[in-house]
């Protein structure tokens, strides 16, 4: 009886004996060895994050003991990659394609994500403040600039940039907080929980904008 996995061993012998620097060894979590394609920049249709310039691409992987999984970290072609979201191929368990994200697209930096909270005055009143969310006041984020722009306003010109920030564990975050990276303050725009899996957070940044 052959299954998918034996169908997808075939392919990748078919195309190592032809091809021969197609089929790359690759190791997932440090541990898990088999074999890896890479496909194209753009993400095929259904992938939660499907524009190229996410710098984000598919890759095919066989031979794996163990399926890959949101939030896994593959070695492949000299490099390391996030696995950001998987499909297993006709849900066999044998042969999954997984989108992925090269790590040295991001800027990688520690940042506090923040709460703005109100403390009394003593006055009948409160005192606005940002304050460190509890446990995510050190976190390992990936950040890469998306586009930048001026406008004019309080009689001066003011810059504008928006971003986007890459990190895993934030899935209490919302659209009301902020974040800190490198003493530079951000405004969340959009929180994406890829596949809603609270593994890995995508959150679209304003910087220079009224919060």
């Amino acid at each position: 009886m052959v299954s998918v996995a034996d169908i997808a061993k075939t392919a990748f012998d078919s195309v190592a004996a032809s091809i021969s620097d197609a089929i790359l060894t690759g190791t997932i979590n440090g541990t898990d060895t088999g074999r890896v394609v890479f496909g194209g920049e753009k993400a095929p249709g259904g992938f939660p994050i499907a524009e190229a310039k996410d710098k984000t691409r598919e890759a095919y992987l066989e031979g794996f003991a163990s399926a890959a999984a949101i939030g896994d970290t593959l070695v492949a072609d000299g490099k390391t990659w996030h696995v950001l979201s998987v499909r297993d191929i006709v849900e066999a368990g044998g042969f999954v394609v997984a989108r992925v994200l090269d790590a040295a697209n991001l800027i990688w930096e520690t940042a506090s994500f923040e709460r703005m909270t109100n403390t009394p005055d003593g006055a009948g009143g409160y005192t606005k403040a940002w304050s460190a969310i509890p446990g995510l006041d050190a976190v390992s984020v990936g950040i890469m600039g998306m586009s930048g722009s001026e406008r004019w306003a309080s009689q001066r010109v003011e810059a504008i940039s928006q971003w986007r920030l890459w990190c895993k564990g934030a899935d209490e975050v919302t659209e009301a907080d902020s974040v800190v990276v490198d003493g530079r303050r951000y405004q969340i725009r959009f929180v994406n929980d890829v596949e809603k899996r609270d593994v890995w957070q995508v959150l679209d940044l304003g910087e220079g904008e009224a919060q």
